[in-house]
């Protein structure tokens, strides 16, 4: 095995990703083989480590020195948000995550966090619209104008998709449709 970069402490050198502990430095061969395991009292304990330690993939771990030290200080899987991050940011971090990984004999799994289905109100007439509560409106999958009266979510499979008593969140949760029928293509809710 490659010597690690910290001498074989496991800490990730000065300061490290274990700056938190005991004073910004990790007792010496507290994590053997670069990853954290049954440390307990000043000692390895007897027995093997049963908890993963998931990572999310974010600016604060984009530099391969801030993986490698994520890794060394046992890191077990990197999340990565397609919902926030970049495809070409997450394209040259997954190579890098998986040399780092061969590199040090560590495996390391990547965990792919995809949104669910995020479908756009089309125009809005006037700009804005108020919904009372309780009302009922038309929900349509025709590209028109979004009124009062009806929502325009130009999405072809709406009526298909959505099921009686389904919700439909609008403005990132901040208005709740719940479905009450289905009539041709569209929805009424």
């Amino acid at each position: 095995m490659p010597p690690s970069p910290d001498g074989g402490r496991g800490d990730g050198g000065e300061g490290g990703a274990l700056s938190g502990l005991r004073g910004g430095k990790a007792p010496p061969n507290c994590f053997p083989e670069g990853g954290a395991g049954g440390y307990h009292r000043g000692r390895m304990a007897a027995y093997p480590r049963h908890t993963k330690i998931v990572a999310t993939l974010g600016p604060a771990l984009a530099s391969e020195e801030r993986l490698r030290e994520a890794i060394l200080a046992g890191v077990d899987v990197f999340r990565l948000n397609f919902s926030h991050a970049k495809r070409k940011e997450l394209a040259k971090a997954v190579p890098r995550i998986r040399a780092i990984s061969a590199e040090l004999r560590r495996p390391v799994a990547l965990l792919q966090d995809i949104q669910g289905p995020r479908l756009r109100v089309g125009e809005v007439e006037g700009g804005e619209v108020r919904l009372a509560a309780g009302s009922e409106i038309l929900v349509t999958p025709e590209d028109i104008p979004t009124t009062p009266d009806r929502v325009s979510i130009p999405y072809p499979r709406l009526a298909t998709d959505a099921r009686e008593g389904d919700r439909i969140l609008i403005a990132d949760g901040r208005v709740v449709l719940r479905v009450a029928s289905a009539d041709g293509g569209a929805l009424r809710a």
